[in-house]
């Protein structure tokens, strides 16, 4: 019976034994965990600043620009005198001797070309229709139109006002 006795307290001792020290090894694994998101080691995860993979702390992410939307994008192409994103060209023929005051497209743009030459664009508002124009010409009167290229504005009936 002493025998059966030591034996099966061994036996528990050892079962003790081992359970703590898979306990143990547990509790260590799982303290050296750095989750993302977290400062440091720890079983919550934490709240504190991210750690950069080289060490140090990481900078927040500047948030992107939003894209401008089409009336700005157009605003900013009439203010530079670039192109907007609905452009076209339109050569000079014996049909067309110039551009049409009333367009198709908003917020559009348009370039007529005398040969190979560029002589207007022409900018068109969210109606279609005609907003200002950059000569490219002194429209062969050089007193008159000195500087090239020059702007012009259109009024609301649609007459094309002082260069400028």
């Amino acid at each position: 019976m002493k025998k059966t006795r030591k034996t099966i307290l061994i036996s528990v001792a050892t079962v003790l034994l081992i359970s703590l020290l898979s306990l143990n090894t547990t509790y260590a694994t799982a303290k050296n965990v750095v989750h993302e998101g977290s400062s440091g080691p720890g079983l919550a995860g934490g709240g504190g600043m991210r750690v950069k993979p080289g060490g140090g702390s990481a900078k927040p992410k500047p948030k992107a620009k939003p894209k401008p939307t089409t009336a700005q994008a157009y605003n900013t192409a009439k203010s530079k005198g670039t192109k907007t994103a609905s452009h076209s060209n339109v050569a000079k023929s014996t049909k067309t001797k110039s551009l049409p005051y009333k367009s198709s497209k908003p917020y559009s743009s348009k370039d007529f070309y005398d040969g190979k030459k560029l002589k207007q664009r022409r900018y068109y508002d969210k109606n279609g229709k005609a907003q200002m124009d950059i000569d490219y010409t002194n429209h062969g009167n050089a007193k008159l139109h000195p500087k090239v290229p020059h702007r012009h504005n259109f009024n609301s009936k649609g007459v094309r006002g002082k260069d400028y």
